[in-house]
């Protein structure tokens, strides 16, 4: 569902957006990424704590997710923080950002 939506909130403007793919474990990083780079043909970057991106400024930031649509990361606040700082800076409110989020959960 999370890459059908992913398309469906690219394909609803000619703008370029990125959207923002939370997840709540740091292996679902790299599984997600692999999965939506499989699904979609859109640029997929990912994120954790473990690669020291609360430290990162806002030059960085903008440096690391200039290229990429989505975005796929741990909920670290202060990477969430940082991350809607650098996407929305000096961006017009049309052009904001996404923000969602893949919970998950036993089916069982």
């Amino acid at each position: 569902i999370a890459a059908l939506l992913i398309k469906w909130i690219c394909a609803q403007s000619q703008e370029r957006r990125k959207i923002v793919f939370l997840v709540p474990k740091v292996p679902l990083v790299a599984q997600q990424c692999t999965f939506l780079r499989e699904q979609t043909p859109l640029r997929i970057s990912g994120y954790t704590g473990d690669m020291g991106v609360d430290a990162w400024g806002l030059a960085k930031w903008q440096n690391e997710i200039f290229e990429a649509d989505v975005v796929v990361m741990t909920g670290i606040r202060t990477l969430v923080d940082n991350l809607v700082i650098s996407l929305n800076h000096n961006q017009p409110k049309s052009s904001r950002i996404s923000l969602h989020t893949h919970i998950g959960g036993s089916t069982g």
